[in-house]
């Protein structure tokens, strides 16, 4: 499980953070204001950062492209839309 935690908060208890990261395996983001700005997770002996859930990349994470393509796209339905309800 991710848990999204303020920078000013795992700054004053890094130490709590760190032991629930290496033995919990647990994993947290990091935000400053709204934003997120890092994720800690645990690394692992072979230098590969550790996924919590491979179902991670489906977790509703959208990039720059993935916004604008939804918004071209609820254009479109919105204009059929309009279109459908004129042949009424």
């Amino acid at each position: 499980m991710i848990t999204i935690v303020p920078i000013s908060e795992f700054r004053k208890n890094i130490g709590i953070y760190i032991e629930k990261i290496l033995y919990k395996k647990e994993a947290y983001l990091l935000t400053k204001g709204k934003r997120i700005v890092a994720k800690v997770v645990a690394f692992d002996a072979e230098n590969k950062a550790r996924e919590p859930s491979p179902l991670l990349k489906l977790a509703g994470i959208w990039r720059g492209e993935n916004v604008e393509q939804f918004k071209r796209d609820l254009k479109q339905m919105d204009e059929a839309s309009k279109k459908d309800l004129r042949s009424f």
